[in-house]
């Protein structure tokens, strides 16, 4: 009786086991569906998603790095979802480079369907100004030599232009957002910092 035991136990076991792991695989896949916000867009739902951002900052070596950097990103609303911590030299004159990835609490973006996003690009192509032309960024938001709220939008349709001016609208806030969370970086940490927000 015991060993007929111990061999039933053994055969179901692996099969209950995988039954029990479908199971909270599929009802995984239907939270993560629920929450795409991809799907909620088509549904008509909001189509906004946070806002992320790679904050790296290069600082002299301090004592209390780690506590001011947690301190000031609650200050700021920003949550962090991964830190890179290096050091450069030894010594007092030793600096600190940080990159933080952090997703900001105060603020969301709106996810752009393909058509409004070709909308933008056909608006963007009709502007042959040549200050247009230099609209790419140098890799920080707040380094760009122009904004999207610049381009002229006289010879565009209605709605072509609605798309532009509310691209333009959320750019700037970005911009703007960013240039806060450097000067508030840069002056907690002091002379010799450089933030950068990407």
């Amino acid at each position: 009786a015991i060993t007929w035991a111990v061999l039933l136990s053994c055969i179901t076991s692996p099969f209950m086991l995988l039954n029990l792991i479908k199971y909270y695989n599929k009802k995984q896949r239907a939270y993560l569906a629920s929450t795409n916000p991809l799907k909620q867009m088509a549904k008509g739902g909001d189509s906004k998603s946070p806002l992320f951002l790679h904050v790296k900052v290069h600082s002299p070596a301090q004592w209390g790095l780690q506590e001011k950097f947690r301190d000031i990103l609650h200050e700021l609303d920003l949550e962090v979802v991964e830190r890179r911590t290096n050091r450069d030299g030894r010594g007092l004159d030793a600096t600190v480079s940080t990159d933080l990835y952090v997703r900001d609490k105060t603020m969301s973006i709106h996810l752009l369907k393909i058509k409004e996003q070709r909308k933008i690009k056909r608006a963007l192509k009709h502007d042959s100004s040549e200050e247009s032309a230099n609209l790419c960024m140098t890799g920080s938001f707040t380094g760009g030599t122009k904004s999207l709220s610049s381009v002229s939008l006289k010879s565009l349709e209605k709605d072509e232009q609605n798309a532009l001016e509310n691209a333009a609208k959320e750019d700037d806030e970005i911009i703007e957002r960013c240039s806060k969370i450097e000067k508030a970086i840069e002056a907690l940490f002091g002379e010799g910092t450089t933030v950068e927000v990407v």
